[in-house]
């Protein structure tokens, strides 16, 4: 071999494995940053309700029913696709998540919320299942959407194609 020969190619060698696929929560900036049991980007189940209210800005509405929750209860914070549902007699936050928006614009902020293995809205149910195992159990919503829990406090929706349309967090318990 020629002198200076190994050089080239291992320096090629060392560039594709440093341009090679990174961690993606490296690449997902920390207000987008999905933690199961614990926060969506800035909104974190720890915080107050009043925080997360003061953060968020007015509500389109508020809806017990919706919320699956005995004694809690639901607010949405449409311009922001946001759901936080909380229980009404300590104010305790129980879930945060965010919701595909028909605004193209809007959801394409929505798609950059990841978890550190990559899932977010539009993800498919099967690679949810890879990253954290089978769903606790499964909810029919009605015309072919389920929701699933995951031991670890990561909740979807998931649309009848398969894909989530809703994820949230949640402290890994379900009771006010």
């Amino acid at each position: 071999m020629r002198p200076g020969g190994v050089f080239w190619p291992l320096l090629l060698l060392i560039l594709i494995v440093l341009s090679g696929p990174h961690d993606i929560a490296a690449q997902t900036p920390a207000e987008f940053l999905i933690v199961p049991g614990e926060r969506i980007g800035n909104w974190s189940l720890s915080m107050s309700l009043a925080d997360l209210v003061a953060a968020l800005g007015p509500r389109y509405g508020e809806s017990p029913e919706r919320s699956g929750l005995p004694g809690g209860n639901l607010y949405d914070f449409v311009e922001h696709n946001v759901l936080v549902i909380f229980c009404v007699n300590s104010r305790r936050v129980m879930q945060i998540g965010v919701y595909r928006s028909n605004n193209p614009a809007r959801q394409e902020v929505l798609a950059r919320y990841r978890t550190a293995e990559g899932i977010g809205l539009d993800s498919p149910l099967s690679a949810v299942i890879a990253a954290y195992g089978q769903p606790t159990w499964t909810y029919d919503w009605g015309g072919g959407y389920k929701g699933h829990p995951f031991r670890n406090g990561l909740y979807v929706n998931v649309d009848p194609q398969g894909k989530i349309s809703y994820i949230a967090v949640y402290p890994g318990f379900w009771r006010c």
